[in-house]
């Protein structure tokens, strides 16, 4: 019997749960789901609806992984949510409870898909790494696809900013696909350069075509004039570097080398950051705008709960400062458990200029999230990301199959983009968004590694 301690991290999966055909489906269903997530909601339902199916199976053959408290903390936020909503359509909150709730079950997923994932793995005898490096693929293609799709090539070619639509779509979800593209391609260049096993032509076939859409990219990032786009992106390939180098001096003993590289490409970084932010303010799109004076003013107003003249103060801020108002209002008027999942129609009901009715988020998902479910809903999850965190840690201590460099520092550097890009927009909502952190939940969630042996997770 294992130490509770160690339970967090869960014992390994006992036998194979699955069979070779199950394995091979949950291999397909992941590029899928990164893929569809971006491109067609309905099929990334279908492929998210088959892994907690296999799951299932996993559990059924092994009931001990039901053990693990970060399952059940899983479950726990799953049936918050259902009794938020179910409470929130009784006591007649404004919109619709029960129609948007499930967009908030996608982080809760992460532990059910781990299960699936390792046990898939297991089988085949793969490393673990090749999770995450199917679930790049499939992002990078997913996100290439739309933004080809809207318009992509004809706006770098013209090098023609936009500020409202790319095509059909909005701007914003153009960046963040944008985003989550670029950190893909970095993380599967990375991967190429640092498999011990790959073949230099393959690299090279593979490589190079990844780092023109890299380049092609970048320059569509700073065209979209997305401020929580082009700040997220580059906090993330920030961390994507910093963690990679770490990584790697830590597991090759070069640290030397290591450091070199890691000045030339902290200097391509800063180079890009800082000539995306000319960019933008030659364009007109200031990172900031309006005036920033009286914000100290404003705080002190919302702590105290004078709203009214909060109200006043914040007419000279742009609207997203406005709608944090409204937010903080909101959110005292109901600060336990909030007003439930759907935040749709409360700023139809009670923003209070037209400006602030037309919108549909709040446009900061933290400030969202304690709106529709207070300190409780808060503190579950703190609680649950906490176990999640501890999983991560307990797991890369013990498990054989830890992940390269280039795989962690690919997923804390999706993780840093999703959390910056929430500053200013509710982005965890977006089925891509969600997809990702559904990904990276799962990977801190995984099962130990038996002691099997496992293949290499090189392409060659």
């Amino acid at each position: 019997m294992q130490p509770a301690s160690q339970l967090v991290a869960a014992e390994p999966i006992a036998g194979r749960p699955l069979s070779q055909p199950l394995a091979y489906t949950v291999a397909v269903c992941i590029p899928v789901l990164a893929a569809a997530s971006l491109l067609s909601p309905s099929i990334c339902d279908i492929a998210l609806a088959i892994l907690l199916l296999i799951s299932a199976v996993v559990i059924w053959h092994d009931p001990r992984q039901l053990r693990r408290p970060v399952l059940w903390l899983a479950f726990a936020w799953m049936a918050f949510v259902a009794l938020s909503a179910l409470w929130a359509q009784s006591q007649g909150v404004p919109g619709h409870a029960l129609r948007n709730w499930h967009k908030h079950m996608f982080i809760a997923f992460g532990p059910l898909i781990a299960l699936s994932g390792a046990a898939a793995w297991q089988r085949l005898q793969w490393r673990i790494d090749r999770l995450l490096l199917l679930f790049l693929a499939g992002l990078c293609g997913g996100a290439m696809v739309l933004l080809i799709k809207n318009g992509a090539i004809g706006m770098i070619a013209e090098l023609r900013p936009t500020d409202s639509m790319m095509g059909p779509i909005n701007r914003n979800f153009a960046a963040l696909a944008c985003g989550l593209a670029i950190i893909a391609i970095t993380g599967l260049i990375g991967h190429l350069v640092t498999a011990p096993k790959l073949r230099r032509s393959m690299a090279v076939a593979v490589g190079l075509p990844l780092a023109i859409a890299l380049a092609a990219l970048l320059t569509l990032l700073v065209l979209l004039h997305s401020r929580g786009g082009y700040v997220g992106t580059s906090a993330g390939l920030a961390v994507w570097l910093i963690s990679f180098v770490m990584a790697q001096a830590a597991s090759s003993g070069r640290s030397r080398r290591s450091l070199l590289i890691a000045m030339l490409l902290l200097l391509a970084i800063g180079a890009l950051a800082f000539g995306g932010y000319v960019a933008m303010q030659l364009s007109g799109r200031s990172l900031i705008e309006g005036s920033t004076g009286g914000a100290s003013q404003l705080a002190l107003q919302m702590l105290h709960g004078q709203f009214d003249a909060a109200y006043a103060t914040a007419n000279k801020f742009e609207a997203r400062v406005q709608l944090l108002v409204l937010a903080a209002d909101l959110f005292h008027q109901r600060p336990w458990l909030g007003w439930g999942p759907d935040a749709w129609d409360l700023l139809r009901t009670f923003a209070p200029t037209a400006e602030l009715r037309d919108l549909n988020q709040f446009h900061n998902g933290y400030a969202q999230f304690l709106v529709c479910f207070g300190v409780i809903g808060a503190a579950l999850m703190a609680v649950y990301l906490a176990a999640l965190l501890s999983a991560a840690i307990q797991r890369r201590r013990t498990a054989a199959d830890r992940l390269p460099p280039a795989m962690l520092a690919s997923a804390l550097a999706l993780l840093t983009l999703l959390l910056v890009f929430n500053v200013s927009e509710t982005v965890l909502l977006v089925k891509s968004a969600a997809s990702t952190m559904m990904m990276l939940a799962a990977l801190a969630a995984l099962p130990i590694a038996t002691a099997t042996r496992v293949r290499g997770s090189d392409l060659g």
